[in-house]
């Protein structure tokens, strides 16, 4: 099963910070986009990887894990998450990279989205 979300621990391991500094954020509009779902608060993984390119930070683990999966997005949103990436000068090479796609792959997923 692909995650899609991801809750507070787990985003606060993945920037080694504390919940209360993700608390802190969400307070002040600075962290990654969340959502509610009653009391439980989570973290689009898609928003955590565009908050990350946008703000120059990452995982804090040296060791590289490979291409994110985005299997399990439905083709809309994995088209739109590699449009936003590209948009905010994320080079196209590296977001190919990250998802495991190749350049012309990436190019082919965002034009169904954004018009040519």
């Amino acid at each position: 099963m692909v995650v899609q979300h991801l809750t507070p621990t787990a985003l606060a391991e993945r920037l080694s910070v504390s919940t209360r500094t993700l608390a802190a954020w969400r307070a002040d509009g600075t962290g990654p986009t969340y959502v509610r779902a009653g009391a439980q608060i989570r973290y689009p993984v898609a928003d955590v990887l565009i908050w990350e390119a946008r703000n120059g930070v990452g995982p804090v683990d040296d060791e590289y894990t490979g291409p994110v999966d985005l299997t399990g997005l439905d083709p809309h949103a994995t088209a739109t998450l590699l449009a936003l990436a590209s948009s905010i000068g994320v080079p196209i090479e590296m977001v190919a990279e990250v998802v495991g796609m190749t350049v012309a792959e990436v190019r082919a997923h965002i034009a169904t989205i954004v018009p040519a």
